[in-house]
């Protein structure tokens, strides 16, 4: 039995409950790193020392902003990224609605070339740029506007010669969904 009386418990209760406008804040938020990486969200390791509860307060926490979240066509969902696990709310319907066709293209080649690389999961630029700029779906200067603009939508990370999926991209497409469009991209283009 807890030494604590019903009514010790009632003031954590409230206090837990005034957190959540301020939790779905920091949920929602899309920020740049100094790098210029988009980051949605926040890590879990900054919510616990930010909130200064342990894991089980920050989980039920996450529990009751997923069930209000829900109602508002909001998903509470986590995703890895620098050895950390991220948590964030995102859109329920929901798709890339500031890509062109053109870059929704490109996308879907990224996936299936980075799909097919297996535990790698990157695939490299020149690689990328022989299917598109050599068989000339795009110029080059075409290609390198694509890929920034993927890159500052956070939906691709570029890093020494290689491209991966990037935020944007694990949370907006689950597995499935990723494996069909790299599959569709792979019959358009290759």
């Amino acid at each position: 039995m807890s030494d604590e009386t019903p009514a010790e418990q009632q003031p954590q209760a409230a206090a837990d409950e005034s957190l959540l406008p301020q939790l779905m804040a920091v949920l929602t938020a899309r920020w740049r790193e100094e790098t210029g990486r988009l980051c949605i969200g926040a890590p879990r390791k900054r919510l616990l020392e930010a909130l200064r509860v342990g894991d089980e307060q920050l989980d039920a926490l996450l529990a009751k902003l997923a069930e209000r979240a829900e109602a508002l066509g909001l998903e509470l969902r986590d995703y890895r990224r620098a050895g950390d696990t991220w948590c964030c709310l995102t859109a329920t319907h929901g798709g890339p609605v500031e890509l062109s066709e053109g870059d929704q293209g490109v996308l879907g080649l990224i996936i299936h070339l980075v799909l097919k690389s297996g535990r790698r999961r990157c695939a490299t630029i020149e690689e990328l740029r022989e299917t598109l700029v050599g068989r000339e779906y795009l110029t080059e200067n075409q290609f390198q506007s694509v890929l920034r603009r993927l890159e500052y939508h956070g939906y691709v990370h570029r890093s020494r010669g290689s491209i991966a999926l990037d935020c944007r991209t694990t949370l907006e497409f689950d597995e499935a969904a990723q494996k069909e469009i790299g599959e569709q991209a792979r019959l358009l283009i290759l």
